[in-house]
């Protein structure tokens, strides 16, 4: 009988039809996201940061820029340039005094405050103490070195020791930094960063004196 019975259960085993193939769920291809790039515009040719009533680029600026490629040649002040002659050029230009009222002597200048007042935290730093936020387009630079000027003093000590005058610029305050000045290096008027340059000629130049036209 047990025999009989299990006889049965395999035969309607056998008649439960085989499972219905299962087919994989097929996940809908997803298309990636195109990232659009958005046109990023350049960085302005003058940061304007510093004071509100600054002006980027300075006028001073404007007016020395207009020399550029000029030739340098020491004491020019007309048809070559050195660099008091391109200060003094570009001041005339602006202010219209004449640049032979002024003093050709650096510190007789910074005494007079005859190209503005000096910048307080600039009024005579090493190189490597630079705060580079105190510096603002048309600011004139003052490059100071240890080798003495016989014909003049020294403008600072730095370090516990005297430093005078040995080159001036027109700082530009754009985003590299740069300066523009008659320039001896490049035997012309030209444009030059003014952190790298301080950093190549560091055995000539320590450090330097800013004064703000207009204050």
């Amino acid at each position: 009988m047990l025999l009989l019975v299990a006889l049965a259960a395999a035969m309607d085993l056998a008649r439960v039809p085989p499972p219905a193939a299962v087919t994989p769920a097929v996940t809908p291809a997803v298309t990636p996201a195109v990232a659009v790039a958005t046109p990023v515009a350049p960085p302005p040719a003058y940061a304007p940061a510093g004071a509100p009533t600054a002006k980027y680029p300075a006028p001073i600026i404007t007016a020395a820029r207009a020399y550029l490629g000029r030739e340098y040649k020491w004491a020019g002040r007309d048809e070559t340039l050195d660099c008091m002659g391109l200060v003094f050029r570009a001041w005339t230009d602006v202010t219209g005094q004449p640049w032979q009222e002024l003093s050709e002597n650096p510190t007789e200048l910074v005494a007079a405050r005859a190209l503005g007042a000096p910048v307080p935290g600039l009024d005579g730093v090493l190189a490597e103490h630079i705060d580079w936020s105190l510096l603002r387009s048309g600011d004139v630079v003052f490059f100071l070195s240890r080798v003495p000027n016989p014909v003049e003093p020294a403008l600072a000590v730095l370090g516990g020791e005297p430093h005078w005058v040995r080159h001036m610029a027109l700082y530009e305050g754009d985003l590299l930094r740069r300066f523009i000045a008659g320039e001896h290096t490049k035997g012309e008027v030209s444009e030059l960063p003014l952190p790298g340059y301080l950093e190549v000629w560091r055995v000539w130049y320590q450090g330097i004196y800013v004064v703000r036209p207009g204050t």
